[in-house]
């Protein structure tokens, strides 16, 4: 008696593992790809020909340091940072600036030769067509 009663278990158990080995298998095999991130306010991109990082400004009413994090050469700081925005860097002693926004794939020079804290400001503008403020900066040795 008590072997036919394990033999109807296991028997239960055979049917439910492949119950659940069926509908593990009619799932897809790739995952569903994320929604994309929707697009930044504005960013940064600190040229890959500047001389040095760059001090970056997420916010520049937030009243804290002057900025908020360095950026690397070569880095954007909605890809590098993470940031929906940016809205301004920092320029220390011996080095200059120049930076440039973009509209419809063509830049036009902002700062000249400048330090200190400056702001890139989200402006019609200083948009693109998609409202984007894209900003290229380029630091050199002055």
């Amino acid at each position: 008696m008590r072997l036919r009663r394990i033999r109807k278990r296991a028997a239960a158990m055979v049917v439910t593992m492949i119950a659940v080995l069926a509908v593990i298998a009619a799932l897809p095999l790739t995952a569903t790809p994320a929604s994309a991130a929707p697009p930044p306010w504005s960013y940064i991109h600190n040229s890959v020909n500047s001389a040095v990082g760059i001090g970056v400004v997420y916010e520049m009413d937030d009243g804290g340091a002057v900025y908020d994090e360095i950026l690397p050469r070569d880095r954007r700081t909605d890809r590098h940072l993470g940031w929906a925005q940016a809205e301004g860097y920092y320029i220390g002693n011996l080095y200059c600036a120049n930076s440039y926004y973009q509209q419809n794939g063509v830049e036009y020079r902002y700062h000249y030769r400048q330090q200190g804290l400056l702001s890139t400001p989200r402006v019609p503008f200083t948009m693109d067509t998609d409202g984007v403020a894209r900003w290229r900066v380029f630091t050199y040795r002055c």
